[in-house]
């Protein structure tokens, strides 16, 4: 299922600094990474789950998230081993009461998810909706203190969530922290290029930092048009 296969990513330029920072976040339990599209936000998710090492489960909402009932039933198939038992269904029964199921459901999910396992929610602006954004609340507070969770969106957590943030119990990256560093750009460059680049190279300044202007500008000097997803 497409929605639940991480992307591919293919060449990374590895920044130790945005990887500490998303470590540093998720100390917390949950790390929302919130920068408009292109500055590389699920590039970083990508290599801090390869220098961490660590289990995960990949999610990528999209609007057909925004029926929570659907939202359920994708993360009940995102297990990489079928449950031993059925997953509470999220049916009819429960439409007045959606978070009571919630926390039923995100107790039961969590119990067969390992130690040490990371959820990727990917695109989640895509489903930025009162009763989808209480569910994430939920999510939180049912999240085993063995879990991480990473919510990855173009925009910044919704006021639903702010209390969260207050409590110490989500940590926030953004753009800034994403920004290519002019070292940074210029390590990206050469990547792509194949040749050295200083960090006064005229294609930095002119990318601002954002990741896939970057990459865009390297590829175009070399007569390509593989663009990688960020």
């Amino acid at each position: 299922i497409a929605k639940l296969t991480p992307p591919h990513v293919g060449l990374i330029s590895h920044r130790s600094r945005v990887t500490e920072a998303l470590a540093q976040g998720l100390r917390s339990g949950m790390c929302w990474i919130a920068a408009p599209a292109g500055y590389g936000k699920t590039t970083a998710v990508a290599e801090y789950l390869e220098s961490a090492g660590a289990p995960f489960l990949w999610y990528r909402v999209d609007e057909g998230d925004r029926d929570i009932a659907g939202f359920f039933h994708y993360l009940t198939t995102s297990l990489p081993v079928p449950p031993p038992s059925r997953l509470p269904i999220f049916g009819p029964e429960y439409a007045d009461q959606p978070e009571a199921f919630a926390r039923r459901f995100f107790r039961d999910y969590f119990s067969l998810c390992e130690d040490g396992c990371l959820l990727i929610l990917d695109d989640l602006h895509s489903a930025d909706r009162p009763q989808f954004n209480a569910t994430l609340k939920m999510l939180r507070a049912e999240l085993p203190q063995t879990m991480g969770c990473v919510c990855v969106s173009r925009n910044l957590p919704p006021r639903d969530l702010e209390s969260l943030s207050r409590r110490g119990l989500l940590d926030i990256i953004d753009q800034d922290t994403l920004r290519f560093t002019d070292e940074e750009a210029g390590a990206l460059i050469a990547l792509r290029s194949g040749q050295p680049t200083s960090t006064s190279d005229s294609r930095i300044a002119c990318a601002r930092g954002w990741a896939v202007g970057l990459t865009l500008l390297a590829n175009r000097d070399e007569g390509t048009r593989d663009a990688d997803i960020y």
